[in-house]
């Protein structure tokens, strides 16, 4: 399968010149899936936070409104998680919620959500979509049948490969699989598909922290 690039570490995936990133914001460094900044159709998508280096996800929609929903709850200083079991465990399983990033510029808010990969070295990521259905219960039909056109596969692995990135030990460099690597993976492919990640996942359990 093809659809993969080498690169130092430095290259991103969007162009930010179609719009102005907020002031205390950047670029990522790096993204592996996930709504550009500047070129997605709604042209807001992930940045970073310069001085904390939270990770900056905009919220301007219905769907990104229930997520900050999510955070906030699952965050909130009035909750009390000894209670609440569900909220106890994804306390632990999510990265920390930080409040709202505010562009005025834009009058647009940001969930700023911790990055736990900031202290590692030669980082392994993959974004993955789990199960079959891939498509937000409120969609529409055209969006559900455009959802299930995209992947015919999804129902027979029940996931889809967004992207990765992992970092190849022998040339010392990063190499990026998009989303059209992702939709060459079959069922007959699927272990060659993961096979350059798990190559990986030793690197993962020995990022070194400074």
């Amino acid at each position: 399968m093809e659809s993969s690039t080498k690169s130092n570490g430095e290259q991103h995936c969007c162009d930010q010149k179609m719009i102005t990133i907020p002031d205390g914001a950047e670029q990522l460094p790096f993204q592996i899936a996930g709504h550009c900044f500047g070129k997605s159709k709604h042209k807001y998508g992930i940045l970073k936070h310069c001085q904390s280096g939270d990770i900056l996800k905009p919220v301007f929609d219905k769907r990104s409104r229930r997520e900050q929903s999510f955070y906030e709850t699952i965050f909130s200083n009035n909750g009390n998680t000894d209670d609440d079991c569900c909220l106890a465990t994804l306390q632990k399983l999510v990265p920390h919620y930080n409040g709202l990033f505010h562009d005025p510029k834009m009058n647009i808010d940001y969930i700023r959500i911790e990055d736990i990969t900031a202290r590692m070295k030669n980082i392994s990521l993959i974004d993955v979509k789990i199960g079959y259905i891939t498509y937000d219960p409120e969609a529409t039909e055209e969006k559900r049948l455009a959802e299930m056109n995209k992947y015919k596969h999804s129902k027979d692995l029940g996931f889809r490969i967004l992207g990765m990135r992992y970092f190849d030990r022998k040339t010392n460099e990063f190499v990026d699989k998009n989303r059209e690597y992702g939709l060459q993976i079959t069922p007959d492919n699927a272990h060659e598909g993961m096979f350059f990640f798990n190559e990986s996942i030793i690197t993962m359990f020995t990022c070194v922290y400074y």
